[in-house]
């Protein structure tokens, strides 16, 4: 009987020990896994897999990231939820802003826009500026910023710029161009280079920048190419290139490093966050 006892409680040890074991491994792998910093794109249908913007993001950071499409689909009350989760921001490519909202509407029969679009993206750049989160926007993603802050567009460039730099085939496949970067501009930190060649497919850019702006690239015909505002030890990071990052090859610096330096402020961003 002795012995019986003996092995039963031999058993029983062994099982509170595995129980607690069990325990403590889920408890560490729980821990262990750290929660994603939520990053929006915004767009005007959802895309899913196919979001080349999205695929380009995960390239830089797949891991310490996830990345939700916001789009016209989710109305702006349902889009203002989720940016409240969000801690970064990104605008993208796409159809030309009305030129009513810089107030040229008589120039609009160069453009082809979608307004519903242009009112919803609007409408989610104040929700982002409330919260402050870091901005990325890329070729109409930047005009749109432009517009939202007070500045204006060149509305078409072949007719309005003196310029012999191809920015956009007629078949509307993407090219390249040289960009010359500004020193001493948030840019020029991600990118590291004074110039390069970049993928490009616009006929409209920034014309009068936007109060609080500062221009960050040119291409060789002096339009403006990147505008940022961006204020040292604060939230306030918003960075708009003109060409196509997630198009040109991600070995060059105008690709890659642009999504790094901007994923940079955004975990900086959901680290003030945090620890409010």
């Amino acid at each position: 009987m002795k012995i019986t006892e003996k092995i039963k409680n031999i058993i029983k040890s062994s099982l509170i020990i595995s129980f607690l074991l069990l325990v403590f491994g889920l408890s560490l792998a729980s821990c262990s896994k750290e929660e994603k910093i939520k990053v929006a794109v915004i767009v005007p249908y959802c895309a899913g897999e196919d979001n080349r913007y999205i695929k380009w993001l995960k390239h830089s950071d797949s891991l310490s990231f996830e990345y939700l499409e916001v789009s016209l689909e989710d109305g702006i009350e349902n889009a203002e939820k989720l940016l409240k989760l969000c801690s970064g921001f990104v605008l993208i490519g796409g159809e030309d802003v009305h030129p009513a909202f810089y107030g040229q509407a008589s120039d609009s029969s160069s453009c082809v826009f979608f307004s519903e679009r242009d009112t919803f993206e609007f409408k989610a750049i104040e929700i982002a500026k409330k919260l402050n989160l870091p901005v990325l926007g890329i070729c109409r993603g930047e005009q749109i910023l432009n517009v939202a802050y007070g500045g204006s567009l060149v509305v078409d460039i072949p007719s309005d710029w003196d310029t012999s730099v191809i920015h956009r085939h007629d078949s509307l496949s993407y090219i390249g161009h040289i960009v010359y970067i500004v020193n001493g501009t948030e840019l020029h930190k991600a990118v590291a280079v004074d110039s390069a060649v970049a993928t490009s497919n616009h006929h409209q850019a920034v014309n009068r920048i936007a109060p609080g702006f500062i221009p960050s690239a040119y291409s060789a015909d002096s339009l403006i190419e990147g505008i940022e505002r961006v204020v040292p030890d604060s939230n306030i990071y918003i960075i708009g290139v003109q060409w196509h990052p997630e198009k040109t090859d991600y070995a060059s610096p105008l690709s890659l490093p642009i999504a790094t330096g901007f994923l940079k402020e955004v975990k900086k961003y959901y680290l003030r966050k945090k620890n409010v």
